[in-house]
């Protein structure tokens, strides 16, 4: 976005600057990395820009825009990570992300962990739970929205743990424009008050004890595996 309007000669000036003890310039440099048989012309420099774009393969609402921005002509692709933990060794592993169907089926994990907004609101974990529903107000509120029916929810109390799992029953967000809120139906098999009963939650260093993953609790919203998940939520069934 920065350098999409440079020409050659300013992108030139810029490879110079970051490679100072190369003896070739940036047409040269290009032909030798990409091991082309001719130079391309310098007038054909930066005349079109690819967006990448890099996630973590299971954000779903990302993946649906890349999808969305893909469809109308957007030249953008999305790059995905993935870690793997081996003994103690952490691996990093990039691929392309075709967008194809159904590698995006697989992509979508349709797990999700909902913060109970204690910060925002002391009492809307009791909302959640009494009228079986995951929430998220304010400014991040829409982040809700990629949730579809038959998702697996988890509720996570800040502090405490996991609080509930269930699936969603609606077949789309809903809006509580008064109370800035967007939420889901949901069918709990399993929910505890977090302060009535806090050792029956799910703390979030037993997950990373026996899981090896830090998981970002403080988001209010977040995806993750079905492999994790169905951990979590065996582990939740059996203390609670």
């Amino acid at each position: 976005q920065l350098f999409g309007i440079y020409d050659y000669n300013q992108l030139n000036y810029k490879y110079n600057k970051f490679e100072k003890d190369s003896e070739i310039d940036l047409q040269d440099a290009h032909k030798e990395y990409f091991n082309l048989y001719e130079k391309i012309l310098k007038k054909d420099f930066n005349k079109k820009q690819k967006f990448v774009v890099v996630t973590n393969g299971i954000d779903v609402g990302t993946l649906r825009s890349l999808k969305y921005w893909q469809n109308k002509g957007l030249p953008i692709e999305p790059l995905i990570y993935k870690v793997y933990r081996v003994g103690d060794v952490f691996l990093l592993d990039f691929n392309p992300y075709s967008g194809q169907k159904d590698k995006y089926d697989i992509a979508e994990t349709r797990n999700h962990i909902v913060n109970t907004n204690v910060k925002y609101s002391p009492k809307a974990y009791l909302d959640m739970l009494n009228n079986n529903k995951a929430s998220a107000y304010g400014i991040s509120k829409h982040t809700m929205d990629s949730i579809q029916k038959h998702d697996r929810i988890f509720l996570y109390h800040n502090q405490v743990g996991i609080c509930a799992v269930g699936r969603v029953t609606s077949e789309e967000s809903k809006e509580i424009i008064k109370e800035n809120e967007v939420y889901v139906d949901c069918a709990f098999r399993r929910k505890i008050d977090p302060i009535e009963e806090p050792k029956k939650a799910l703390s979030a260093r037993e997950i990373r004890e026996e899981l090896g993953v830090k998981f970002p609790f403080i988001l209010p919203r977040f995806c993750i595996s079905k492999e994790d998940a169905d951990k979590i939520e065996k582990m939740f069934m059996q203390k609670s």
